[in-house]
């Protein structure tokens, strides 16, 4: 969700800043982020919902989870399906309203010719005042807690997949919808 929005306020400050063009369609412009944001906010919160109740991620669900016919078909994963489309579909408008504007403006004439020098002036900040804290300035700690995170999130998972080669185990375990015993 907020890459789209980093992205697109980069590429309109690069396009304007190297193009030396103005902005078309401002108003319309400032639309894209609000209706991005509430079409992520009901896509999230639609696919959360059903995280929840069990669905898997990352699959593909109108061939098989959200199929009627299917035996893995869950009723109630259907609605907020339905709903997380719903806010795939304003974040494509969103996306759509931008890149109308990008080829708006890329279509306009420029206040600059190919001949002047374009300087790309980028915004910078004045530092209000300069702290020392000791306890950033020092990066091992924060490797070595880095690396304890990792081995903590993975270890477990990759000892269960190690373990699940075992004869008769089920190999998308804890409860997958597709759990296939092993010979």
């Amino acid at each position: 969700g907020p890459v789209f929005l980093s992205f697109i306020g980069m590429t309109l400050f690069l396009i304007l800043q190297l193009t030396g063009k103005n902005l078309k369609y401002k108003k319309l412009t400032v639309s894209v982020p609000w209706i991005w944001m509430f079409g992520i906010y009901i896509s999230s919160g639609s696919t959360f919902i059903t995280g929840l109740q069990g669905m898997p991620r990352r699959t593909n669900l109108g061939l098989s989870l959200l199929d009627p016919t299917s035996p893995l078909y869950h009723p109630e994963w259907l609605t907020p399906s339905l709903i997380a489309l719903f806010g795939g579909v304003l974040m494509t408008f969103a996306m759509a309203i931008y890149f109308f504007v990008v080829f708006a403006t890329l279509a306009t004439r420029s206040k600059v010719k190919w001949s002047d020098p374009i300087l790309l002036k980028l915004p910078m900040s004045e530092v209000v005042h300069d702290e020392k804290v000791r306890w950033v300035e020092n990066f091992t700690p924060w490797v070595v807690a880095g690396i304890v995170a990792v081995v903590i999130a993975y270890a477990p998972p990759i000892i269960q997949i190690l373990n699940d080669k075992i004869p008769g185990s089920k190999t998308f375990s804890p409860d997958s919808p597709a759990a296939v015993e092993t010979k």
